[in-house]
């Protein structure tokens, strides 16, 4: 076998590994600029360090706007897994609860502290509280207020001798007096005279054995599981969006990315294409074989 026929190839797979096994290294190294006097060697810091910025912003993105997108949370949150998961959990709760001897009070103090209880019975009393004034007015109760005693004047002086005297004119007059001051009494103090009532009601429910509503809800046979899955998929369809443009996905990882110590994102680059990398070193050889092989024969 004629060695200086496979010099050539050999020496070809060995400068087309080193070459590609340099081009893999100048992706991150050197970390910093070279600097001789006031001269920076070309090619420093490497590819990613010198481009770190363009990089970050790519990635977030990428990741923001392509990968992480609402579309996607909302599949992954509202999947059948999760559903499954989220209903069983819910049932195991209830049955594991029935004699719980704890009020609901006492169950959220576990997991959260006094202020931010407070505070959250606070804005739920005020939350309930503008809902039933809002429902009040919309019913006008000014209105049927005034409808019923306009009927039961009529009534009381029907057949009689004032009822020449007060004439339907008249009582309808009096009819929207009522009405608009009931109204308007309700707009300014409705607030007041419900919400006191609410805060007793919201006091009192808290103050229920978690046991004993388990139990009222076996009683009534409510599908809780399915009740609050449906709660749990409104709040995902009405406030993700929201919540999602709050957080700002694609700042928040260029942010982290720009960060990072270069060491740290060589090591996740290379945790993530090392084999890759190592292929394109790899086929560097082949191919200085290759073209050294062929140049044995021309």
């Amino acid at each position: 076998m004629n060695v200086h026929l496979l010099a050539g190839p050999v020496i070809g797979a060995v400068i087309g590994c080193f070459t590609n096994y340099i081009a893999v290294k100048m992706l991150f190294r050197p970390l910093n600029p070279i600097r001789i006097g006031s001269f920076t060697l070309p090619f420093t810091p490497g590819i990613i360090p010198r481009g770190r910025t363009r990089l970050a912003k790519a990635v977030g993105a990428a990741v923001g706007e392509s990968l992480l997108t609402e579309e996607s949370f909302t599949e992954t949150l509202l999947s059948p897994a999760v559903e499954k998961r989220l209903k069983e959990k819910i049932r195991l709760f209830l049955y594991a609860n029935r004699k719980n001897e704890l009020t609901l009070r006492e169950l959220l103090l576990e997991v959260i502290d006094e202020p931010f209880y407070e505070t959250g019975m606070t804005n739920l009393t005020a939350s309930l509280t503008d809902r039933f004034v809002a429902r009040l007015l919309e019913a006008d109760v000014g209105g049927l207020i005034a409808d019923e005693a306009a009927r039961a004047v009529r009534e009381r002086i029907h057949g009689g001798l004032i009822s020449f005297v007060i004439g339907d004119n008249m009582l309808n007059l009096i009819r929207d007096t009522i009405c608009d001051e009931v109204n308007l009494y309700l707009e300014g103090h409705a607030g007041e005279l419900i919400g006191p009532r609410v805060e007793s009601e919201c006091e009192a429910f808290m103050e229920m054995k978690v046991g004993a509503l388990v139990g009222k809800i076996d009683d009534c046979g409510l599908p809780l599981d399915t009740i609050l899955w449906d709660a749990y998929a409104a709040l995902v369809h009405k406030k993700l969006g929201a919540a999602l443009r709050r957080l700002d996905l694609s700042a928040m990882i260029e942010k982290k990315i720009n960060e990072m110590d270069m060491l740290e994102v060589e090591r996740l680059v290379l945790s993530v294409m090392k084999k890759e990398l190592d292929a394109v070193v790899a086929l560097g050889a082949v191919i200085g074989f290759a073209l050294g092989l062929v140049n044995v024969f021309i």
